[in-house]
Formats: structure tokens, C-alpha cells, sequence
């Protein structure tokens, strides 16, 4: 299995969630304009929010260098030159950081 394809398996979901969460939570943001910053849909952050996805989320939060970057991420939601380019950048820095040699091993498959 490539490391793209066991991120996206194992923390996708529950990244999405966790910014979702802080979000909605820190700004004040609908689902809807979560769902459109993050290019994903309205009903995925609702699942999200329910924890009907995204199940890791609270392991994830016990990750101080994961929150850093949930952190960095949620506070550039709100200027204006914010893209999706920031929202790929996020993904593939916490990808590289959760996939570090060390912490590949661990991962259950």
C-alpha cells in the first residue's frame, strides 16, 4: 500500500473533522462554508460534526504537532487569499508528519 493511500485510509476523515470542528467552533462558520473552504460537502462536515466520520479525530487531538497544523490551518480560513492550495498544503504536511518512518509501522492496516 502507497503512503498516500494508507493517509487517506487511516487520517483523512478524521483531519477533515477535526478542522471542521475547530472551525465552526473558533469562527463560527456554517457547514456549508466549511464544506466550500474545504472543497467537500455540506452533508460530509454534518458527518464529521456527528462523528459518523472521521472516528481517529480524537487520537489525533493527543497530537500536539497535528493541532499546530489544524491550528495554522483554521486561522488562514479567514483572510481573504485563502485557497484550496492552503487546504492540499495542510493535508500533505499532516501526511508527512503522520507517515514519518517511525510512525508508519504503528499504523494499523
Amino acid at each position: 500500500m502507497f503512503k498516500c493511500e494508507v493517509f487517506v485510509k487511516n487520517y483523512l476523515h478524521a483531519l477533515r473533522a477535526l478542522v471542521a470542528k475547530k472551525m465552526i467552533e473558533v469562527h463560527g462558520y456554517t457547514q456549508q462554508e466549511v464544506a466550500e473552504k474545504l472543497g467537500i460537502t455540506q452533508p460530509a462536515v454534518s458527518h464529521y460534526l456527528r462523528e459518523a466520520r472521521g472516528k481517529r479525530a480524537k487520537e489525533l487531538e493527543k497530537n500536539e504537532k497535528i493541532m499546530v497544523l489544524v491550528e495554522e490551518l483554521v486561522g488562514k480560513s479567514t483572510r481573504s487569499e485563502f485557497s484550496y492550495e492552503d487546504v492540499k498544503a495542510f493535508f500533505c504536511n499532516a501526511c508527512k508528519l503522520l507517515l514519518s518512518r517511525e510512525n508508519v509501522e504503528n499504523i494499523k492496516k
